[in-house]
């Protein structure tokens, strides 16, 4: 619940960093006159690194778009997630066993101990599943099948963007073959 809250409140500073970006400069050159030690550290060039970042979201087009597309990104992992328990029979509380699934899954998925978070993705919907009741077998093939769901979908709209943008899997591949070799 603190993070529900943490998250949007932390997204609105850093739109108010991307449209006024002396704000945040102001808010560093306190800071640092504060505790002097921070000089010491890079913070002005990572502080312009991130403003740089942000300047998609200072345009308020691109900020609508961002957000309809993530909505709707979100919208449909929160379907898959309802309907493959729907599938499965597992019958639990969905208003907790969905958010609360979805947002492990997200944080394992941001792990970097395996290749596409095989294992921690399949821990976190196990652990989902204990917190709210789910028997354990049901659990992680819940799990196993959600994961499937999403790395084939993943894959699935990958090959559509790459050909919407004119580009075939083997010319991506190919590219990706040739870099190390043009470095040596």
């Amino acid at each position: 619940a603190i993070f529900g809250v943490l998250a949007p409140a932390a997204f609105a500073v850093l739109l108010v960093m991307a449209r006024l970006p002396g704000i945040a400069h102001r808010l560093l050159d306190w800071l640092l006159g504060i505790i002097p030690p921070l000089r010491r550290l890079p913070l002005r060039a990572l502080l312009n690194n991130l403003l740089d970042g942000l300047q998609a979201l200072a345009q308020t087009r691109t900020l609508l778009l961002s957000l309809g597309w993530s909505a709707a990104a979100w919208g449909m992992s929160l379907a898959a997630f309802y309907f493959l328990h729907q599938a499965l029979g597992i019958e639990v509380n969905f208003a907790h066993s969905v958010p609360l699934g979805m947002a492990l899954t997200a944080l394992s998925v941001a792990l970097p101990v395996s290749i596409a978070a095989l294992g921690p993705f399949e821990a976190a919907v196990i652990l989902t599943g204990q917190l709210v009741g789910m028997d354990e077998l049901a659990a992680l093939s819940l799990g196993f099948l959600y994961h499937g769901v999403t790395v084939l979908s993943i894959a699935i709209w990958g090959v559509v963007g790459l050909l919407a943008l004119g580009v075939s899997p083997a010319s991506a591949f190919a590219a990706q073959q040739s870099k190390p070799n043009q470095s040596s």
